[in-house]
């Protein structure tokens, strides 16, 4: 958090910038807050032509300039299954401040609602490598000119 003054700041980001078709990246959506949220709701993140599968979630604390702060984590990993730029939309986060109730008889509105959005975030995915050029890079000549495949490439290496 940069700003003194925010008490809860939503944040996402990508462990790459390129990734090929069917390829892994990891999207981590970080909820860092400073003060006590009676409940608190991550939209679902649904992208076109990738799969997403959700992992797991963490929560720590950390003292930050000497402030407290709650970090909530949750996971992604997303498999493009299209080339050209995933644009991973605006994560939204909604939670409301604890009202502080006294009692358990008291049936308030509680604290206000927040919502926080995180930034849009764009990867490039680029085409997955086809068959025969994977082949062909895996071939050399021989000494009467013709191609022969790589021992390692018939051996599954």
């Amino acid at each position: 958090p940069t700003d003194a003054n925010q008490t809860v700041v939503v944040s996402a980001e990508v462990d790459s910038q390129e990734v090929y078709v069917q390829g892994q990246i990891l999207l981590t959506v970080r909820i860092q807050q400073a003060i006590n949220l009676d409940s608190r709701s991550v939209s679902e993140l649904q992208l076109d032509n990738a799969y997403v599968q959700p992992l797991e979630q963490n929560s720590f604390q950390r003292t930050q300039d000497g402030r407290p702060w709650l970090v909530h984590e949750v996971r992604y990993a997303i498999f493009p299954e299209q080339s050209g730029t995933l644009t991973i939309p605006p994560q939204v986060f909604t939670g409301r401040e604890s009202s502080g109730r006294r009692s358990v008889f008291d049936f308030g509105s509680g604290g206000r609602q927040l919502q926080r959005r995180t930034e849009p975030l764009t990867v490039t995915v680029l085409p997955r490598i086809s068959r025969q050029r994977h082949m062909a890079s895996r071939t050399r000549p021989c000494s009467r000119g013709e191609l022969v495949q790589d021992a390692g490439y018939l051996a599954g290496r």
